[in-house]
């Protein structure tokens, strides 16, 4: 009877230790199947982009010629995750003084000259300073899209006319005088730009479009160009 009741005993602690050892290996197995996302969703991002723009009341004016290969503006922006698909970008954009790197000033006037004093004649290598919060769209994807609406300062040289000079003999030419000063604009801006991902979504290359309204310059301006992202 008792050699009876030990190896019951016996029984039913090599079954529980058994059992145990089964549940550890199915749950070390079921772990080791997970699986890992391919794509990590970075917190932060570099971008650097070269856009051209479209400003209806302007017309590109330079002393240089020669066809222009480069872009007529560039920017860099620091772009941070702060809840989930939710970020925050800041950046900062500049019209290409040289878009051959020259030592000569570009330079964007009004469609028509309007020779007469006080009219406004360029507008020369504005700034920006963006704000913007971001949607991003396809998380955790070979590709994503981000949606941006914020705020924007913009700052730049303006030159005015102060008076004309014409010569009425030979060889009628004339002199006009003119003066530049700093001005500061308030706006808004919007944008929209699509990321392709390579080297598991630490760069990304990819288009953008940007429409910017500021109060008191022009009606607007559209940037559109293309960036390299460097996420990290």
């Amino acid at each position: 009877m008792k050699n009876t009741i030990l190896l019951l005993l016996f029984i039913l602690l090599y079954n529980k230790a058994y059992m145990q050892s089964t549940n550890d290996s199915t749950l070390n197995s079921e772990q080791n199947n997970v699986i890992k996302p391919k794509y990590k969703d970075y917190g932060n991002s570099l971008v650097i982009s070269g856009t051209n723009f479209y400003v209806p009341q302007l017309r590109p004016f330079s002393f240089d010629l020669r066809p222009q290969f480069f872009p007529q503006q560039k920017s860099i922006y620091i772009n941070r995750k702060v809840y989930k698909n939710w970020r925050l970008e800041i950046g900062y954009n500049e019209w290409n003084p040289n878009k051959d790197f020259l030592q000569l000033p570009e330079l964007w006037g009004t469609p028509n000259f309007e020779l007469k004093p006080g009219a406004l004649e360029f507008r020369i290598l504005y700034r920006m300073i963006d704000f913007m919060v971001c949607y991003k769209l396809n998380r955790l994807k070979k590709y994503n899209i981000l949606l941006g609406i914020g705020y924007s300062k913009c700052w730049g040289a303006n030159t005015y006319i102060d008076s004309i000079y014409l010569n009425p003999g030979p060889p009628y030419d004339g002199i006009i005088y003119a003066h530049s000063t700093i001005v500061l604009y308030d706006g808004i801006i919007a944008k929209i730009a699509y990321d392709y991902n390579i080297f598991r979504n630490r760069i990304s290359i990819g288009t953008d479009i940007k429409f910017r309204k500021y109060f008191g310059a022009y009606i607007y301006q559209i940037d559109y160009g293309f960036h390299l992202k460097l996420n990290f």
